[in-house]
């Protein structure tokens, strides 16, 4: 639960803008954002009985471009359930999970429109479940995220994020589509596949 939890960072992270910068290919690097999740969360007991949920996570970040190739930002998520099933039984079991992170990334203009990114990432991670009040489980630690990506226009407007991510042995990917609706506003939305579940990313995002 913990990683599928961490990543919501980095897939914010992987969000869109597309502001004109003629130092970063026409794209916009200094932001700040939040972002809604809904995740469908799906994995094995060590029973192999399935075990559900679905979760509402939320995220602010900020993101500044230290210089045209170097950049540095900061995120902080809280996710959240209700309940979950055990082999199709539900029990009222919350769940909570916080994520705070940093992360430095390095932009490498491949063409015109295209970038190729690489970044590295510090995320300090708290999860903890209650049943009737009781704390039934609870972690905290701390992972190293890496990723690869491109960002590449579609058109002046439009812009495509893929991004894979290796975090802790396992390998997560994110596909987004933003939206220029201003020079300063964007929207984006975007689908997160990996090893716990799928993640499903609505968001918007101001440039500064």
């Amino acid at each position: 639960m913990k990683k599928l939890l961490t990543g919501i960072t980095l897939i914010a992270g992987a969000s869109l803008a597309s502001a004109e910068n003629s130092d970063t290919n026409g794209f916009s690097y200094d932001y700040v954002e939040g972002a809604y999740s809904w995740i469908k969360f799906s994995q094995a007991n060590d029973d192999g009985d399935a075990v559900t949920s679905n979760l509402s996570a939320y995220q602010l970040k900020a993101s500044k471009a230290i210089t045209s190739n170097v950049i540095l930002d900061v995120a902080y998520s809280y996710a959240t359930a209700d309940s979950l099933k055990v082999a199709g039984t539900s029990y009222d079991i919350g769940i909570k999970g916080y994520i705070s992170g940093v992360g430095i990334g390095y932009r490498f203009p491949v063409s015109e429109g295209t970038d190729l990114t690489l970044g590295v990432a510090y995320s300090q991670n708290k999860v903890k479940a209650t049943y009737q009040g009781v704390t039934q489980y609870e972690v905290s630690d701390t992972t190293y995220p890496i990723s690869i990506g491109v960002r590449q226009k579609i058109t002046p407007t439009v812009e495509f994020q893929g991004s894979y991510i290796r975090e802790d042995g396992e390998n997560d990917y994110y596909l987004g589509i933003g939206f220029e609706v201003t020079k300063q506003v964007n929207l984006f939305g975007a689908i997160n596949p990996n090893t716990f579940g799928d993640a499903y990313i609505i968001g918007v995002r101001y440039n500064y």
